[in-house]
């Protein structure tokens, strides 16, 4: 039976809305001064280093639990309570004045960003499942990926203006954006799903189904270790991008300006990741940029004057690109009752090699000194 306009519209407002999710949801017009606010506001170097230990811990806490809780309650309720709760996390944040309340805005963006992680990837596929556009989803994906880069070099610029006037006002700006997202979040439809109980008993079966699909399928585990390893040497390097322009000669002043050109540069990759999966295949297309990312990493170990910059801006798109590919491929392969679960035990695995990343990269860091 063939699927009328009007039976995908709802779904199709869903597709819409997880765009509006993502990048009101990731503008957060204080990244750029992130550091220097905890400073201005009194927070010392060991306490903010705390802070951050703190706001991975809670990732690594919350990531598998709130993918069974969406997977069992529904992604919609899920995605509206994590966006409600950023609206209270940026309160938090805006009027805290002491290291415990910072605390706090930490453990509480460490839950969100978990709550949001999963299931909205989760119900952004099931809603094209539900209209048959399921081979549709690298597509809306990518263009989502590429909207949130360019609002986010947008709120990025915004925010040091901002902090200029007033080192609280990115964060309150923030606050009105996550207040969007929540009212955004409330035109959600939720897919049709299995309907279960949130006990511990389901939390526990659905855990455990979730990772026994995951060892029982040899391409799952391979695109979990393909991203694992590629979001993990990706990002540490990105993380490290000050001390690499440094080096290479590159005037502080234009930092900045080339961290919203990376930005830039990853949302064109973003945006067509698709077209070059669509030509090359999914095979083909990880080789291309296997070799592209080593071929950059490369070129930034010779740490080549003013020319190497060229290099952090070839890497970073490897990441988007694998971002929006390795998740549809992964979708592809697993049932939908069990879909915001096994992406949050995709999303502990980069996070956790990540954090391992960093702490092996400072060690031969200072061991190198």
């Amino acid at each position: 039976m063939e699927t009328q306009p009007d039976d995908i519209t709802p779904w199709n407002r869903n597709v819409r809305l997880f765009a509006l999710y993502r990048v009101f949801f990731n503008m957060r017009f204080y990244y750029p001064v992130f550091a220097l606010f905890y400073l201005d506001a009194g927070v010392s170097i060991e306490q903010f280093a705390v802070l951050q230990a703190i706001w991975s811990l809670s990732i690594v806490v919350f990531e598998v639990p709130s993918g069974i809780v969406a997977d069992l309650i529904g992604r919609t309720k899920t995605l509206r309570l994590g966006a409600f709760l950023a609206v209270i996390e940026m309160l938090v944040f805006a009027l805290s004045t002491t290291f415990w309340g910072f605390a706090l805005n930490r453990v509480m963006s460490g839950f969100n960003d978990s709550l949001a992680s999963g299931a909205d990837s989760a119900l952004l596929y099931d809603s094209l499942k539900e209209a048959g556009k399921e081979d549709k989803y690298k597509e809306a994906l990518g263009k989502a990926q590429y909207q949130t880069l360019i609002f986010g070099s947008v709120s990025a610029v915004a925010g040091s203006f901002l902090y200029t006037i007033h080192i609280r006002l990115p964060i309150w700006f923030t606050a009105v954006c996550m207040l969007v997202t929540f009212i955004g979040s409330l035109f959600f439809r939720e897919t049709p799903r299995l309907k279960q109980k949130a006990t511990l008993a389901a939390e526990w079966t659905l855990f455990r189904n979730s990772l026994k699909i995951v060892l029982d399928s040899k391409d799952i585990i391979f695109l979990i270790l393909f991203a694992f390893l590629m979001d993990s040497c990706i990002r540490i390097a990105m993380v490290h991008n000050s001390l690499y322009f440094e080096e290479i000669l590159i005037p502080v002043a234009w930092f900045g300006a080339i961290s919203v050109g990376i930005r830039l540069v990853g949302s064109i990759v973003s945006k067509n990741a698709y077209r070059i999966d669509t030509a090359l295949g999914f095979n083909g297309s990880a080789i291309a940029v296997g070799v592209m990312a080593l071929a950059s990493f490369a070129g930034m170990s010779i740490m080549i004057p003013f020319a190497g910059v060229v290099f952090p801006l070839a890497l970073a798109p490897c990441m988007f690109f694998v971002t929006v590919n390795v998740e549809g491929e992964i979708n592809s392969r697993i049932p939908s009752d069990f879909r915001a679960t096994i992406l949050s035990i995709k999303n502990i695995c980069l996070n956790m090699g990540f954090a391992a990343g960093m702490i092996l990269f400072d060690w031969r860091g200072d061991k190198s000194l």
